[in-house]
């Protein structure tokens, strides 16, 4: 009987002692698995805070500021505004049918008044055909416009009406009543809008767009560099007399 208990007893002994040892086993790993994770959210917050220094030391840049150097300059071949020689060139990728490009047009004009001396804008064709249905016959319509010398009439045309032909089934009929309106040759501008020369030169502008590349419309170049869109008339000016002072006091000190 006594030999009977001493094995039972053995036998326990034994169970507990293994699963003592599973349950350290199992502890240990526990314990491992929870340094890891702790010294890898370490890490996770060393790299943010890294991140945050490294930002709070970055300059603050003016309205946007510039994003990235390009070598695009204005064109003889470009649509533009404003004396030759200025101090500032200003390059907008545009589409017609693009909203946010519409809304733009208004900022744009009262740059060119507020600088008429120290601002040359050019106009260059990036319709975005896969969303804007009319995008592309509205650059050729102003291409073919552009012919006859009246592209910012026609420019002009396209953006205060864009809620009127957007949609439109036949919206090659609308530019034709704009084309009307402002006195164009209506048989030139019929053998135009699909000539080689007018789809030419929209490519040429896409093509140079996609080289930057662009990310959508309206993208904005200051005298060669990509900068981020401005939101206010107020931020267009800062950037404006900060590229105009930087450039003057360059030339002063040469």
């Amino acid at each position: 009987m006594e030999e009977n208990i001493s094995r039972k007893q053995r036998r326990r002994l034994e169970r507990m002692a293994e699963k003592e040892k599973f349950a350290k086993k199992r502890t240990s790993k526990k314990t491992v698995r929870s340094i890891i994770i702790w010294l890898l959210t370490l890490v996770i917050i060393a790299g943010a805070v890294w991140g945050i220094i490294k930002l709070a030391q970055k300059p603050a840049s003016q309205g946007g500021g510039d994003v990235v150097a390009t070598d695009q300059n204005i064109a003889e071949q470009d649509w533009t505004q404003g004396p030759e020689g200025a101090v500032v060139e200003l390059i907008e990728y545009s589409d017609f049918q693009c909203p946010a490009c519409a809304a733009y047009q208004p900022i744009v004009d009262q740059i060119l008044e507020k600088y008429p001396n120290d601002v040359r804008f050019a106009y260059r064709q990036y319709p975005l055909v896969s969303i804007h249905q009319n995008a592309y016959e509205a650059a050729q319509a102003s291409e073919a416009a552009g012919l006859q010398g009246k592209f910012w009439q026609m420019h002009s045309s396209l953006f205060e009406n864009q809620r009127n032909w957007e949609t439109a089934p036949r919206a090659k009929a609308i530019f034709k009543g704009y084309g009307e309106e402002i006195g164009l040759d209506m048989d030139k501008f019929d053998a135009d809008f699909n000539s080689s020369v007018v789809k030419d030169a929209i490519a040429a502008d896409i093509i140079a767009g996609e080289s930057i590349p662009l990310l959508g419309t309206p993208t904005f170049l200051l005298n060669g560099r990509l900068i981020a869109n401005p939101r206010t008339v107020g931020e267009f000016e800062s950037i404006i007399e900060a590229e105009i002072s930087k450039l003057t006091s360059e030339e002063n000190a040469t």
